[in-house]
């Protein structure tokens, strides 16, 4: 993929990766898989505007860059920032669980007893042992929900990424194929990023047939208990609006949306 790299007395102090869109534009690497964007730096001082214009770009739009990003806030769009909730598990998974709403407390346990009344013990797997069968399963559901699911798997490149990064299990960076069972049955699962102390889950999905009993959800705090227990202190839910991330969520940080252009004379409101 392209990016360039800021250099400083011989050292490299940034990395901006990109995908090009045409005519010199371009977008963040991955896009519209990718849930974060910006500049992947050091905490030396970065001028956007002379990266750019480094790398031959006339511009590049994010849409999910860190606000305490110093090199992108001045060009952020106004009102353009929002939320990311996540799961503070800094305290331990039973602190985290006293936060939540005792109507999410309620209805998550209540429709628990129900589902194992029907189909026996409702378990998770950590990191499925059959990745292949459950990520087609997972795309399966994902795609039979939403059209933009169903456009972007179409895309076999897509496809390629997700089965990549499932199975990848490097320190830095490791896939993570959770499943949530109802019995013998697979129900929901979630395709999540982790590295040693955090994670992002990414492409969550579950069984229509089961959604009356907030699959969803069930599985969200399954995952967060072993997280919790694993050492994980942060689960990032993306900076999507979903109702459900912020019923899930006990913190979040602001993200910011905008364009950099690489000279005054392309800049647009």
């Amino acid at each position: 993929f392209p990016y360039t790299t800021l250099f400083r007395s011989g050292q490299i102090e940034a990395f901006l990766p990109f995908d090009l869109t045409g005519r010199g534009l371009a977008l963040p690497i991955g896009y519209p898989m990718n849930n974060l964007q910006g500049f992947v730096c050091s905490a030396a001082p970065v001028e956007a505007k002379a990266v750019l214009r480094q790398a031959g770009l006339r511009g590049w739009r994010f849409r999910y860059a860190p606000a305490d990003q110093q090199a992108l806030l001045p060009h952020a769009y106004a009102e353009a920032d929002l939320p990311c909730p996540v799961i503070d598990l800094s305290a331990g998974y039973e602190a985290y669980h006293r936060s939540l709403h005792k109507k999410v407390i309620y209805e998550a346990a209540r429709r628990r007893r129900g589902l194992e009344r029907d189909h026996e013990a409702v378990s998770l797997e950590w990191h499925s042992a059959e990745p292949a069968a459950v990520l087609k399963k997972l795309i399966e559901w994902k795609s039979g929900m939403y059209g933009g699911a169903r456009e972007l798997f179409a895309d076999p490149v897509a496809v390629r990424i997700v089965e990549e990064l499932s199975t990848t299990a490097s320190d830095d960076c490791a896939g993570l194929l959770s499943v949530l069972s109802a019995g013998s049955t697979p129900i929901a699962a979630m395709l999540s990023l982790t590295e040693p102390h955090g994670m992002a889950t990414w492409f969550p999905s579950y069984d229509a047939e089961f959604r009356h009993s907030s699959p969803g959800t069930m599985l969200s705090l399954a995952v967060a208990e072993e997280a919790a227990r694993r050492g994980i202190t942060l689960i990032d839910f993306s900076a999507g609006q979903d109702a459900y991330k912020f019923r899930l969520a006990n913190g979040s940080y602001p993200v910011i949306g905008g364009a950099v252009w690489a000279h005054r004379t392309e800049e647009i409101a």
